[in-house]
């Protein structure tokens, strides 16, 4: 860099040589950093080295979030269905893995607070969405007494 852009060129003997100028004419680190950093475009480099679908997908800035879509309470909720890391074993033979369980939630969206459960072994699906639905909308001191002694 300092001899493309910081030297005199000339020649010797039919030879091109180049003369890097004087400290005192060339930029710092610090200075040159500065500029850098000034000129720097960071969209412009996400795009030139991944894409504009990868800046669009993963680097966008967030303007607005879910709960500042709703008026209250119980406006609007989010189901999500994911695979537990553990696996089950049959009570008959401790030997014998059953499967990995799926959890399914249901969260209120403004408040946050979970308001239905399930879990079951069929992947995800309806069904299980069906049922953590089910639970939603049933008594929660009724559906803890069950499994309560």
């Amino acid at each position: 860099m300092l001899r493309d852009f910081y030297s005199d060129v000339y020649r010797e003997n039919n030879e091109i040589k180049h003369r890097v100028w004087d400290k005192s004419r060339i930029p710092t680190y610090n200075q040159f950093y500065y500029w850098f950093k000034k000129s720097q475009d960071i969209k412009k480099d996400i795009i030139l080295r991944e894409s504009t679908k990868e800046l669009n997908l993963k680097y966008r800035p967030l303007t607005s979030n879910s709960t500042m879509e709703t008026d209250g309470p119980g406006t609007r909720f989010q189901i999500d269905a994911t695979i537990a890391d553990i696996y089950l074993v049959s009570s008959l033979n401790k030997k014998r893995i059953i499967g990995r369980p799926i959890v399914y939630a249901i969260i209120d969206v403004f408040s946050r607070l979970i308001t239905g459960i399930y879990v079951g072994l069929e992947g995800p699906s309806w069904v299980g969405a069906m049922m953590a639905l089910d639970n939603m909308i049933s008594d929660k001191v009724e559906f803890c007494e069950q499994y309560v002694g």
